[in-house]
C-alpha cells in the first residue's frame, strides 16, 4: 500500500495518505505514522530555549517537490 504513493503526483500525496489511513488495519497504524512523519509531513522536536520548552519543526527526509529520484541536495538545485 505505502509503495503506491510513489506513483501519485506530489499534490495528491497527502490525500493518498488519508486514504491509506482509512483502509489500513489498526495494527499498521504505527508503520503508517512513521512513514508519514519520515517521508511526507515531517515531525516536531522538543527543544529547551531560555528555560522554556518549545517545538521545532523537523522537515521530512525527502523533498516531495524533487521529481527526480536523487534527493542528495534536497531540491537545492
Amino acid at each position: 500500500m505505502l509503495d503506491g504513493l510513489a506513483f501519485l503526483p506530489t499534490q495528491l500525496v497527502n490525500e493518498g495518505m488519508a486514504h491509506l489511513r482509512m483502509l489500513a488495519p489498526e495494527a499498521l497504524m504505527p508503520v503508517i505514522d512513521y512513514f508519514e512523519a519520515t517521508y511526507v509531513t515531517g515531525t516536531y522536536r522538543m527543544v529547551m530555549s531560555a528555560g522554556k520548552m518549545r517545538f521545532r519543526a523537523v522537515p521530512s527526509r525527502f523533498c516531495m517537490e524533487c521529481e527526480h529520484g536523487n534527493n542528495q541536495r534536497r531540491c537545492q538545485d
